[in-house]
């Protein structure tokens, strides 16, 4: 009868202690996210990422996408989806996510600043030895205050991430009543099985996305029809 499925339900339910939808990965990483993003939102944290070049939207959305890309891996592995939390598999994938994306900033700003050194490399090579060294002589002296204020621009870039980061971990830390935290074993073991999945597939995305290789027998057995079909 009706009233026997409703009962053996809520047997169950019973047994379950209701725990029937537990949060996934994936939810608690857009949780986390919120944590994040609300870090980042006062007047002088807005402030200092609009001084320093920094677009604070572009930069949450990639720390999304590839947090995503992680839970959604670990789901395959059984050693993450069954051996270990919901809770700290999203943690984890965030911070690899938020490390990677963080570097990634810093490296732009150092590799422009490279760039712009070979081009003058370049340049100064084709110039008469006498006006290499008067020019450089002048260049050096016009060119140091521009140099010192980039290298001072990278280094308050580098301290702004790392205090959006140290501020994120605080409050969730404190959030989660010291449960979550970057220094365990349990977020060491489960970031590195995250690296680990993420080098793998992006080594196969790059097997298949290569171009095969093709020999000169039958580069010339392919190439021969169509000779012939210009010939005539």
């Amino acid at each position: 009868t009706a009233q026997d499925i409703t009962d053996t339900e809520t047997k169950i339910l019973k047994a379950l202690n209701y725990v029937v939808n537990p949060p996934t990965s994936r939810r608690f990483v857009g949780e986390m996210m919120r944590i994040l993003a609300l870090c980042s939102t006062t007047r002088m944290m807005r402030k200092s990422a609009a001084q320093l070049g920094l677009n604070r939207i572009e930069i949450l959305q990639a720390i999304l996408a590839s947090a995503c890309r992680q839970t959604e891996g670990a789901s395959s592995v059984p050693a993450l989806s069954l051996g270990c939390l919901p809770s700290v598999v999203g943690y984890s994938a965030l911070l690899n996510a938020i490390d990677d994306e963080f570097d990634k900033q810093g490296q732009q700003r150092q590799g422009t600043t490279m760039d712009g050194m070979e081009e003058d490399k370049m340049i100064h090579s084709y110039q008469l030895e006498d006006f290499q060294r008067h020019y450089r002589r002048y260049a050096r002296s016009q060119s140091a205050p521009i140099q010192e204020h980039g290298r001072q621009q990278e280094l308050e870039k580098e301290q702004f991430l790392a205090a959006w980061k140290e501020q994120f971990l605080l409050a969730l830390y404190h959030a989660t009543s010291g449960y979550l935290a970057p220094d365990t074993a349990d977020v060491f073991r489960v970031r590195e099985l995250l690296d680990e999945i993420q080098s793998e597939s992006l080594q196969e995305n790059a097997e298949v996305s290569s171009p095969q290789e093709t020999t000169g027998d039958e580069a010339g057995v392919q190439s021969s029809p169509t000779n012939k079909k210009k010939s005539r």
